[in-house]
């Protein structure tokens, strides 16, 4: 699977109930965390955690990150904006979302509706 991203919309796979972001987070304060100047701690207080640092509104050209991604059985995508993955802890997600079966559209229908509820 090749998974693509701008901004601070996150991609992550949960298998064998790990969560692993998948995507690069296009802002200011992700920025100072990949580089040391911050840690996790600070990242979640940083007032600059929403400026980003690439975006499409208005820009001419977009870079977006790219990665492949070996798709395994059982596994879990999960495409989160930040109203939800700053509210929803990832102990959470991966219980919402951990699963030794396929899920049927109407339980992820429900599952993501419980997500948003939770956030809210």
């Amino acid at each position: 699977m090749i998974i693509s991203n701008v901004g601070d919309t996150k991609i992550f796979r949960i298998r064998d109930k790990k969560l692993t972001l998948l995507s690069k987070v296009h802002t200011v304060a992700w920025s100072q965390f990949e580089l040391g100047i911050i840690n996790e701690k600070q990242l979640n207080k940083h007032k600059q955690k929403h400026v980003l640092t690439k975006g499409i509104e208005g820009a001419e050209k977009i870079a977006p990150y790219f990665a492949k991604e070996l798709v395994e059985d059982h596994d879990s995508y999960l495409i989160c904006s930040d109203g939800v993955y700053n509210f929803l802890s990832e102990d959470k997600m991966i219980e919402l979302f951990s699963t030794e079966r396929m899920y049927t559209n109407q339980e992820l229908d429900e599952i993501c509706k419980k997500c948003v509820s939770i956030s809210f």
